[in-house]
């Protein structure tokens, strides 16, 4: 849709309003309508919406499309989805709808979308579609708030008005194609996550195709409208404890994040019982059961294994979909890095020091190695062998080398150079991977002048590495980057 006639104020009570003024007195669609700064903003059900100057504010107004009844509940949807898609474009940031038009990042919220019809008096008139969107200020509303300009670096002289065409450009050709609430999926909240409206905790399910949310648990289901229904996402409430599941090929291990604590790191053995009195812990963690856990790729071998684990548990089985939040993976071809690879880039992102470039290390029984500089950019990164799989290759493919075990004793510790065959492969495999992440650093300071470059390091066999490289060790990184990948942000 071409031709936006743009209307920009310094200062103004609502976009909305002042919209609905123009269509009266006889503006036609499409139009934009842009202010600095609003004195009267609303939201949902007439919630004032503060409006200082250093954010976004604007209403659009398109002729009323085609759509049959039914459809209306999907244009909030169809706005959020078509406003996430644009901040992933400009700023390379995964947001997270909340149904049906709240966008959240790390489950606070960053922007704002109010729909409304204009009566013509012969049935249904232009659309009215007014969005705030916080750019450099985190307005105090009844929930807790971000602002692009706390996850990206933005320019002092950033072009509002500019910025406000561009998007309500977007908006208003994206409201002219057709559109259905799947398109949502790579922005939504996934289905298993819980909502509570405080008394009671209901887990998502579908969408519906004209727009409503099922709630639902074993003895019932609401469907929600685009009305007030007092239900939140459950991690909007801080407080609410994260489960995650970090499924090895060996292993495993659990991440418990309750009320800003440190995380609490359990390890399963898939092939012994649980601990005992496991249950009951991360019962009194939680609110209801069965709780959700939040779990990364399965292996296909371990999948039925990670599941009997959890309804032992008492809990409740929800896979991470894998997806950036933070970091621009463009560089890279994403179909083939896996989920514990993107959560360890994310975790690295966001844990590791701002200025600095991150190189993030887990140690498993294969190593990988990513790679994301000061601007949250994925460079790139290694797979190698891990110590373990490495020293038992050399046993199996050899005649007369011994099995030796990357593990055990300390006699690594300040010796370089082993003093027989034994040692000599272990501190061999030890050594080799700590020279090999030092020389990278290295490469990475000469390619990229004047950067600095921060190492972390996770995994199984990382505690050993981390002491050689002189750099802390990180138990629950990954589980971490798991915790941001399902709550869309959230350390």
């Amino acid at each position: 849709m071409s031709g936006l006639t743009v209307h920009a104020y310094d200062s103004i009570d609502s976009t909305s309003l002042e919209a609905k003024r123009l269509l009266e007195g006889g503006q036609r669609p499409p139009f934009l309508v842009f202010a600095k700064e609003q004195s009267g903003g609303r939201g949902r059900t007439g919630r004032s919406w503060q409006s200082p100057v250093g954010n976004l504010y604007l209403t659009v107004v398109t002729p009323q499309s085609e759509k049959s009844g039914s459809d209306h509940g999907l244009i909030p949807l169809q706005v959020a989805y078509l406003l996430a898609s644009w901040i992933q474009y400009k700023w390379s940031l995964r947001v997270t709808i909340k149904w049906p038009n709240d966008i959240l990042f790390a489950t606070k919220k960053i922007a704002g979308i109010l729909c409304e019809t204009y009566s013509d008096g012969q049935g249904m008139g232009p659309l009215i579609v007014g969005v705030g969107l916080n750019i450099h200020k985190s307005p105090a509303v009844d929930q807790e708030t971000s602002a692009i300009g706390q996850l990206r670096e933005l320019p002092k002289d950033l072009d509002f008005e500019s910025l406000a065409q561009d998007l309500g450009r977007y908006l208003s050709d994206g409201l002219d194609q057709t559109f259905e609430a799947d398109y949502c999926q790579s922005f939504s909240i996934e289905q298993g996550q819980v909502w509570s409206d405080g008394s009671k905790y209901l887990s998502q399910g579908q969408i519906s195709g004209d727009g409503q949310l099922c709630l639902e648990d074993r003895q019932q289901q609401v469907r929600l409208n685009n009305t007030h229904h007092g239900f939140r996402w459950l991690y909007q409430d801080p407080k609410q404890t994260v489960l995650v599941g970090d499924a090895g090929n060996t292993s495993f291990k659990i991440g418990a994040f309750a009320d800003g604590q440190e995380p609490r790191i359990v390890y399963l053995s898939y092939d012994e019982e649980i601990p005992k009195g496991l249950k009951e812990e991360l019962a009194k963690l939680c609110a209801y059961q069965p709780w959700p856990i939040h779990v990364g790729a399965v292996a296909r071998d371990r999948l039925d294994q990670v599941k009997a684990l959890i309804q032992a548990l008492g809990l409740s089985y929800v896979p991470i979909p894998k997806r950036s939040v933070q970091v621009n993976f463009d560089s890279y071809n994403f179909k083939d890095i896996g989920v514990d690879r993107v959560a360890l880039a994310e975790a690295a992102a966001r844990i590791g020091k701002k200025e600095c470039g991150k190189i993030a290390l887990s140690l498993g029984t294969a190593s990988t190695v990513e790679v994301v500089d000061s601007k949250d950019r994925y460079l790139g990164g290694w797979i190698l062998p891990g110590l373990q799989t490495g020293l038992t290759a050399l046993h199996e493919k050899t005649a007369l080398l011994p099995k030796v075990q990357s593990y055990g004793d300390q006699d690594w510790k300040g010796q370089v150079l082993g003093s027989n065959t034994k040692t000599a492969m272990k501190h061999g495999a030890l050594w080799s991977a700590a020279y090999a992440i030092q020389g990278l650093k290295a490469q990475l300071e000469k390619d990229y002048p004047g950067s600095q470059w921060q190492i972390l390091v996770t995994g199984g066999e990382g505690e050993r590495l981390a002491s050689l490289l002189d750099t802390p060790f990180m138990d629950s990184l990954i589980v971490t980057g798991l915790k941001i990948l399902a709550t869309g942000g959230r350390v």
